[in-house]
């Protein structure tokens, strides 16, 4: 299954990876947006993925960790740059 990413996430794509913060951002956001994504639309998810015999959380599981997961990720290190910031630094590098 192929999930389309939000059109706001498809920056994500110009990040240099290689950039600890830029890749862990990537990461948070592609975690947040499949989440989002499977939870809009969970009964039909479930089903498709089913069909494969996957087997979803339920949705209150699901809901409940990314809840921790996006709290445990909210806090940024003192030093480090945010995502846009960084990600302006390592282009001007090039």
């Amino acid at each position: 299954m192929l999930l389309e990413p939000y059109e706001r996430d498809l920056r994500l794509f110009d990040y240099p990876l290689m950039t600890y913060s830029l890749r862990h951002e990537v990461i948070r956001r592609g975690y947040r947006t499949t989440v989002k994504t499977i939870l809009g639309d969970y009964e039909r998810y479930a089903e498709v993925f089913g069909r494969g015999l996957v087997t979803l959380l339920p949705r209150p599981e699901i809901e409940r960790r990314a809840h921790r997961w996006s709290r445990a990720s909210g806090g940024r290190s003192q030093g480090s740059p945010a995502p846009s910031q960084a990600h302006t630094a390592a282009q001007s590098a090039r």
